[in-house]
């Protein structure tokens, strides 16, 4: 089985496991400021914007450092996953008939817009290494096995 090299480097594992890290937390910021309207305490809210450049960075560089054949081979994978978080947006639709007022939208949809392309973008280069076996590389693909 061909193997494909995602080139980071010995310490790909906490780039990939920061990365997750940083995105799970800026969204939880996210979700706090929309809720409490804004009003968290000005620590948190310097801890997002300085969440936001480390988050793009970090998934930015791990999408410039998967291979373009890794992506490939992750693109049906991927594309499966990003169509079951695409209902979750349905689900705040049904919050805002039920209780608009709940969430401050204002701040809510930007938010989600940014983090949502940021998922789709960099999806097939977390699934590629998700993929991989260590350091040896990712499976160019899942019917490569059945050949």
């Amino acid at each position: 089985m061909k193997k494909i090299r995602i080139r980071i480097d010995a310490h790909s594992d906490i780039v990939f496991a920061a990365t997750g890290w940083i995105f799970l937390l800026s969204s939880a910021l996210m979700l706090a400021a929309s809720v409490s309207g804004g009003l968290l305490p000005m620590p948190v809210r310097l801890l997002d914007v300085i969440l936001v450049p480390l988050v793009l960075g970090s998934v930015l560089l791990l999408e410039r450092a998967t291979p373009l054949e890794a992506k490939r081979a992750a693109a049906s994978e991927a594309y499966h996953w990003l169509s079951v978080l695409a209902a979750l947006p349905l689900a705040l639709f049904v919050l805002f008939l039920v209780a608009p007022s709940v969430v401050h939208w204002e701040i809510l949809l930007p938010g989600l817009a940014w983090r949502s392309w940021l998922l789709a973008q960099g999806m097939p280069a977390v699934l590629a290494y998700c993929r991989s076996a260590g350091p040896g590389g990712v499976e160019e693909s899942r019917g490569a096995a059945a050949r």
